[in-house]
């Protein structure tokens, strides 16, 4: 088996074709796992997984068949479960491959349950250590979730012009940004606050730093 440096799940939400062809054009040290709707994603751009699972109520049975027939590995789920398709897929992923970080694509669009459910789900990287760094990545915007610390945010590297923070746990204790237009010194920000919402590198490098708590990032292009 190849040398696995990064996951790469696919799900059933929007996502442009020639956008997911450009971000997996280099996959020779990457898994690719099709969650449901996501094999007909792979399709499109003509990308084969290395994994399809899901219970399979999304994608066509036609695009369904025509993967089983090229013998990709499958698990095929319950419909009714406890967890969704990418809940199961990133678990599946962990317990395969550890702490290899995972990149989440289509896995936003119209459904705003189904959005916020698998930013929620960015959380299960905490679940044991080594922690597991796992991303969300649309045509738009690039979503993490940061733990106390310090971290860092290379100007020439971000993936947007706009930086935001918002909280994931009910305070965020002692936030420290420094290289941003909006620079803050050991604030306490509580869930609910719109207080780092839009901001922007100014130096080559930005630091985000904070005490106690948990923040999404997200790095958004207009």
């Amino acid at each position: 088996m190849k040398d696995i440096k990064k996951v790469i799940i696919v799900a059933g939400g929007s996502i442009d074709t020639d956008f997911l062809k450009e971000q997996l054009k280099d996959v020779s040290y990457s898994f690719i796992i099709a969650a449901d709707k996501g094999l007909e994603a792979l399709d499109k751009a003509k990308i084969k997984p290395d994994l399809m699972l899901g219970d399979f109520d999304s994608a066509s049975e036609k695009i369904i068949e025509k993967y089983r027939s090229l013998e990709i590995p499958e698990i095929k789920l319950n419909p009714v479960k406890d967890d969704t398709d990418m809940e199961f897929a990133i678990r599946e992923s962990i317990r395969r491959f550890e702490a290899v970080p995972i990149v989440l694509y289509a896995a936003s669009g119209s459904r705003l349950d189904h959005t916020m459910a698998n930013m929620e789900l960015l959380k299960i990287g905490y679940e044991k250590s080594p922690y597991t760094n796992i991303t969300l990545i649309n045509e738009k915007n690039r979503v993490s979730l940061l733990s106390r610390g310090e971290h860092t945010i290379v100007k020439k590297e971000q993936y947007g012009q706009y930086i935001s923070l918002l909280c994931y746990t009910d305070e965020v204790k002692g936030v420290t940004l420094k290289g941003m237009k909006y620079n803050l010194n050991k604030k306490n920000i509580k869930k609910g606050s719109s207080l780092c919402i839009s901001n922007e590198i100014i130096d080559d490098v930005a630091y985000i730093d904070f005490d106690e708590g948990m923040m999404y990032l997200v790095e958004a292009l207009d």
